[in-house]
């Protein structure tokens, strides 16, 4: 009895030791890659190797992702530091001049940027940034975006048009609110070539508030939509004018998002256009449409009262009286 518990000891352990053997050998060797085969049932024993696989999975992937963090912000640091050594080389050489000057506080104001925006993010990944969540009116700030961005296109060819716009009340953070509207709105200013359309849309279902930004730019390729929302990703940085975007605004749209309890979704068509559609719970009943048309409060005056077309040909198309 004693040699035949022995043995099934030994048996039932050896899983066991095959696990010890390969927590040193990542410990020695920093092989994230070593993973456990176990062709027994699926006992005690082979749920312990199937977490620990899952385990080193998991661990691999933040490795890649931590490493792929640095490198990109080494990257995205030295563009700007290189760009500031050489004019101040300049100045040296040649004395001060006003371009040198603008294009080293240029580069100073990208790097600020930058450096905020991963604040926020690693704030945001170890849960040191909260939300002040309130009552707050969707349409407000939409209609406070709404003017921000005719003041970002100001220098471009691009319509700007309103078409759904229902005022509807969530809770959550209104500068997070406005900074996620704002990411969506500058993408699409950026990547929309002149002659362009960029539309926003605020409409609401018997649960969610539904923000829609759209344009009609250049498009982006199905297979980086799946990667859109990750950090420092850009699908052709070649078509970022110089000195604009470092892939994170995206980043931050998505957390802030997820913060406020929505969801976040993108459609797209190369050379056709590109829609991003924000879905976030509001705080209202639901009524019918009938009672809704006469209790809703009435829209802001900012969004319905038709705008005279500016120079650079913006227009603004009001919705509907209620």
């Amino acid at each position: 009895s004693v040699g035949i518990g022995l043995l099934l000891a030994e048996r039932a352990l050896k899983p066991i030791e095959e696990v010890i053997r390969a927590a040193a050998h990542i410990t020695a060797a920093d092989d994230l890659k070593t993973r456990l085969e176990w062709k027994g049932p699926y006992d005690e024993i082979g749920r312990l190797i199937n977490v620990f696989n899952g385990a080193m999975g998991r661990l691999e992937d933040l490795f890649s992702v931590q490493q792929r963090f640095v490198a990109d912000v080494s990257h995205e640091l030295r563009t700007p530091l290189t760009a500031i050594r050489g004019h101040v080389d300049l100045i040296k050489r040649y004395g001060m001049d006003a371009d040198s000057m603008e294009a080293i506080e240029s580069e100073v104001e990208r790097m600020s940027r930058l450096v905020s925006d991963l604040l926020l993010l690693a704030k945001a990944d170890y849960g040191g940034l909260t939300l002040n969540p309130e009552s707050v009116d969707l349409d407000v700030i939409v209609g406070e975006v709404f003017r921000e961005a005719r003041v970002l296109a100001k220098d471009r060819n691009l319509k700007l048009v309103v078409l759904d716009f229902e005022p509807v009340r969530i809770k959550g953070d209104a500068d997070r609110l406005k900074q996620l509207l704002l990411n969506l709105i500058s993408n699409a200013i950026k990547f929309t070539p002149d002659g362009g359309q960029i539309m926003i849309n605020l409409r609401k279902s018997e649960t969610d508030a539904i923000v829609d930004v759209g344009d009609t730019g250049i498009g982006i390729a199905p297979d980086d939509l799946k990667r859109i929302f990750d950090r420092f990703y850009q699908a052709e940085p070649s078509r970022v004018r110089k000195g604009e975007g470092s892939g994170l605004g995206l980043s931050i749209a998505r957390w802030i998002v997820d913060a406020h309890g929505g969801k976040i979704r993108v459609t797209s068509e190369v050379g056709v256009g590109t829609t991003f559609t924000v879905t976030l719970p509001h705080m209202e009943e639901h009524i019918s449409h009938v009672t809704h048309a006469a209790v809703t409060r009435p829209g802001r005056r900012l969004l319905r009262r038709p705008t005279p077309a500016a120079k650079n040909n913006q227009t603004v198309t009001p919705p509907p009286s209620k």
